[in-house]
């Protein structure tokens, strides 16, 4: 068997007795900020020591497991791709564009990470406001409520309104794979600053679709893009 995600709560009782086991960990199951705390980490321990084989993303993440447990002899770095043929820079973007009335001139800027304050929009929106403030080139910001904290999103939403910035900062609704690969390519930069992360797709997507990215400074995000030219840490 194997499974994705490690936090399974009260489930991984009975998962745990399945061998031989793989178990893919992620960021939100071994961060001690997300999943990684009460009365999750009994759980997921449990299922962590009972794998016959436990994968991660990226070196960080066997960093971040060893804190846990000691799983180094059982765990491989197993990076996952992306579908080229879906992400990527010659996506054609014109009816995105007509449908969201953006001129071609327009700034994109895409920030595409969960809707949950783990994932700090709010600094992005206030970043945004303030480079309109500044005088920056006509832009617009997108956020797909994806996976979204209700309250959270609201309060986003009420946000903009008070602004009066609902013109340039949009909230779209949740997307499809095919739905994000057209937001990628149409996008000149993705955002994504969280206070806590594994290593996530959206970069991989970012990547494959030529996408320039703003990020956190994060030790992850350091080991595969300090010094590259498709990424500013911030």
């Amino acid at each position: 068997v194997h499974m994705h995600y490690a936090s399974k709560g009260l489930l991984a009782l009975a998962l745990a007795r399945f061998h031989p086991l793989v178990v893919t960990a992620l960021g939100s199951d071994v961060g001690p900020q997300v999943g990684y705390r009460f009365p999750y980490a009994f759980f997921t321990h449990r299922l962590l020591e009972g794998a016959e084989c436990i994968t991660v993303k990226s070196v960080h993440m066997k960093t971040m497991l060893s804190e846990i447990g000691d799983f180094s002899d059982k765990t491989v770095l197993l990076t996952w791709g992306v579908e080229r043929q879906q992400y990527r820079p010659d996506r054609p973007t014109q009816a995105l564009r007509e449908r969201l009335s953006l001129a071609e001139e327009t700034l994109v800027f895409l920030s595409p990470r969960a809707t949950r304050a783990l994932y700090n929009h709010n600094l992005i929106l206030d970043a945004f406001r303030l480079y309109r403030q500044r005088g920056g080139p006509d832009a617009v910001l997108l956020l797909p409520e994806f996976n979204p904290g209700l309250a959270y999103l609201r309060h986003l939403k009420q946000t903009v309104s008070r602004w009066g910035l609902e013109d340039q900062i949009r909230f779209l609704p949740p997307q499809d794979s095919e739905g994000m690969a057209d937001l990628y390519a149409v996008a000149d930069v993705m955002l994504s600053v969280p206070s806590s992360d594994g290593f996530p797709q959206s970069i991989y997507e970012a990547w494959a679709s030529g996408t320039f990215m703003l990020l956190g400074d994060l030790p992850q995000y350091r080991q595969e893009l300090a010094g590259s030219q498709t990424a500013k840490l911030v």
